[in-house]
C-alpha cells in the first residue's frame, strides 16, 4: 500500500468543509426503500422535481435499477441519484468473513498468499464491530469524482454546494441496499486481477440498486475522523468528529495493476483506511442531505 502522510490542516479544513449541505421537502416517502417503492411515479416525480427545485438542479428521469425505481437528477451538469434513507449493517460480516475465508482456501499455496487473503483476515478489528446504523437520504453522485490532491479537494468544497457523506452514509449508497455483500455488484470475492478493468468498463450498466456504481476504484474522503475500528460510531449515521485524517473508502484503482499485495482488499464495501495513506490522490463522491419533513411557514 502506498505510504506517505498528509497535513492534519488539510484533513481538518475537509472536515469543517463536509457536512454543510441539507435541503428540506416534504417527503416521507424517502424514509426507507420500502416507502420509495409503496410510492407511485406521478408521486416519485413530484419529489424529485421539488428537490431538484431545492438544489437548482434539474430531475432528469425516474430509471429501474434492480428492483428499485431511482430517480436521477443533474446537478451542475453532474448526475445524481436521489437515494432513500434506510439502515444499514456498517462492517465487515461475518457472511463476507466466511467469503474470504472460503476464497483463502482454495488458492492455498498460491504466491502472495499472506498478503493477498491473511493480512485482510488479521485486520478485522478495523472493520469492526459490525454496528447497525441509520442513515437519512440523499442525493448522490452517481460516481467518484476524478482523483486530485488535497488541496484541491478543499477547494472544491469550499465553493460547492455538496458535502462529504459520512462513512455510514457511504456504506448505505455502497451496499445498494443489499447485506452481507463484499462489492457493490455482489457476493463475488473480487481477487480476480482481471475484476476492476471488467466492471469498470460496464460503467454504469453496472450500477447498484440505489442507481451509483464506481465504489472501491478511487480513494474517496468520507467526512469521519479516522478511528481504528467502528467502536462508538454514532447510531445515526453522523460522522466522527475531531481533528486528523479523514476515513477513505476504497482506492484500488490507484493501485492496479495490481502486484499481488491485496490491492483487492480496497474494493470491499467495508474496507477502510486514513487518509494518511492517500497524499498524492483522493475523491470525492459529493452527496446533499435530504430533509424529510419540509420545514412549517
Amino acid at each position: 500500500m502506498i505510504a506517505a502522510v498528509v497535513r492534519v490542516e488539510t484533513a481538518s479544513t475537509i472536515a469543517r468543509l463536509g457536512m454543510a449541505m441539507v435541503v428540506a421537502v416534504d417527503a416521507p416517502e424517502l424514509a426507507t426503500m420500502a416507502a420509495w417503492g409503496g410510492a407511485g411515479d406521478t408521486r416519485r416525480r413530484h419529489i424529485a422535481e421539488a428537490v431538484a427545485a431545492a438544489v437548482q438542479g434539474e430531475f432528469t428521469e425516474l430509471r429501474s435499477f434492480g428492483a428499485n425505481r431511482i430517480a436521477v437528477i443533474t446537478v451542475d451538469g453532474l448526475p445524481f441519484c436521489l437515494v432513500p434513507g434506510g439502515a444499514v449493517s456498517m462492517g465487515f460480516s461475518e457472511a463476507e468473513e466466511h467469503a474470504v475465508r472460503a476464497a483463502a482456501s482454495a488458492r492455498a499455496g498460491g504466491p502472495n498468499h499472506h498478503e493477498r487473503y491473511t493480512s485482510l483476515l488479521l485486520r478485522m478489528e478495523v472493520l469492526r464491530p459490525v454496528t447497525q446504523v441509520r442513515v437519512g437520504p440523499l442525493l448522490a453522485q452517481q460516481e467518484p469524482s476524478r482523483p486530485v490532491e488535497p488541496a484541491e479537494v478543499t477547494t472544491w468544497l469550499e465553493g460547492a454546494r455538496f458535502r462529504l457523506p459520512s462513512e455510514a452514509e457511504w456504506e448505505h449508497l455502497a451496499r445498494g441496499g443489499a447485506v452481507g455483500e463484499l462489492t457493490y455488484v455482489g457476493p463475488e470475492v473480487p481477487d480476480d486481477d482481471a475484476w476492476l478493468p471488467n466492471v469498470a468498463r460496464q460503467g454504469l450498466e453496472r450500477a447498484n440498486d440505489f442507481g451509483l456504481w464506481g465504489f472501491g476504484f478511487e480513494p474517496e474522503v468520507c467526512a469521519d475522523v479516522w478511528h481504528p475500528s467502528h467502536e462508538g460510531a454514532a447510531l445515526d449515521g453522523a460522522p466522527r468528529r475531531g481533528l486528523g485524517p479523514r476515513v477513505v473508502r476504497g482506492g484500488a484503482g490507484q493501485l492496479y495493476p495490481f502486484q499481488g499485495t491485496g490491492e483487492w482488499h480496497l474494493l470491499l464495501s467495508a474496507v477502510r483506511s486514513s487518509q494518511a495513506t492517500w497524499r498524492y490522490a483522493q475523491a470525492i463522491r459529493r452527496v446533499i442531505g435530504v430533509q424529510i419533513d419540509a420545514p412549517s411557514r
